[in-house]
């Protein structure tokens, strides 16, 4: 989800904020968040990368992310997606498993949205 290069010179909200409003399509905007990343790499990083040890940032799953409607029919379609379907990939990860394997169609992106217990069972 984060972009190693955004960063270098920027805050890990930042790197999130990026990532929602490209994959929305700019219909959310990150409010806030929690989020534990950890870092994976071993064998499949020397594979990529060669010459370099550069293991990938992942953001670990149970997550949270609050995200503000900027584009209510926009952002509409783009939830129905990802409810149904992984959460995309950002442009700046490489689409090619052998460079990067960490990718939806591989099981990566699942996202839940508005459990019973946001909504339902949510207290008075």
């Amino acid at each position: 989800m984060t972009n190693p290069e955004t960063l270098k010179t920027k805050t890990l909200h930042d790197a999130y904020a990026e990532f929602w409003d490209e994959v929305s399509g700019g219909s959310l905007k990150l409010n806030w968040f929690f989020a534990k990343q950890a870092l994976h790499g071993g064998f499949v990083s020397r594979r990529v990368n060669k010459q370099n040890y550069k293991p990938f940032l992942l953001t670990d799953r149970g997550s949270t992310f609050v995200l503000e409607v900027v584009d209510q029919t926009q952002a509409n379609a783009f939830l129905k997606t990802i409810q149904e379907q992984p959460l995309p990939s950002a442009s700046w990860l490489p689409k090619d498993w052998n460079a990067c394997p960490f990718l939806p169609h591989v099981g990566y992106g699942e996202v839940v949205i508005d459990l019973n217990c946001h909504t339902v069972r949510k207290p008075q």
